[in-house]
């Protein structure tokens, strides 16, 4: 087994998926937001994964390499990725922003009270931040509905 944790490109249909393993802590890039050469390059220079749905537009003469989906719900697409790779070793759930992939760190709460509503700031003890793009994540209801999620890709919320 590998001793570092897998890096993907997901394809541009795939955005559940991409969604799904970037909550489980996978690095992970959505191909829709990158030109195709530089989707290529990344894939290539970073030793990243590449996702897809169909064999339709894989390249491994450049160098790629890919995993081909078959299941079309998210659940079972991480199903197939644990099988070929072995997630449940590296994952690291909630360690990663959900919009620009970079993982976030706690935050002093003093820091952030003008930029979260008030009422969440008297409520929470801890923040976490982006640094690359200023989002705050606090352990509220939507961290319980991700968590909620976690048994269905076969991981639990203490993993």
């Amino acid at each position: 087994m590998s001793e570092t944790p897998p890096r993907f490109m997901v394809d541009r249909d795939l955005f559940q998926l991409c969604k799904a393993l970037r909550i489980l802590g996978f690095d992970t890039l959505n191909r829709s937001d990158l030109a195709p050469r530089e989707a290529m390059r990344h894939a290539v220079e970073e030793r990243r994964i590449w996702i897809k749905e169909d064999m339709e537009t894989v390249a491994p003469e450049y160098g790629v390499r890919y995993f081909v989906v078959h299941s079309i719900a998210a659940e079972d697409q991480l199903l197939e990725l644990e099988a070929q790779y072995h997630l449940a070793q590296f994952a690291a759930p909630f360690a990663r922003c959900l919009k620009c992939n970079v993982p976030i760190s706690d935050v002093d709460k003093s820091s952030i009270e003008n930029r979260v509503p008030e009422r969440v700031f008297r409520s929470f003890d801890k923040f976490y931040k982006c640094k690359s793009c200023d989002r705050i994540y606090w352990p509220g209801t939507h961290l319980q509905r991700m968590k909620d999620r976690l048994p269905a890709w076969n991981w639990t919320p203490d993993q």
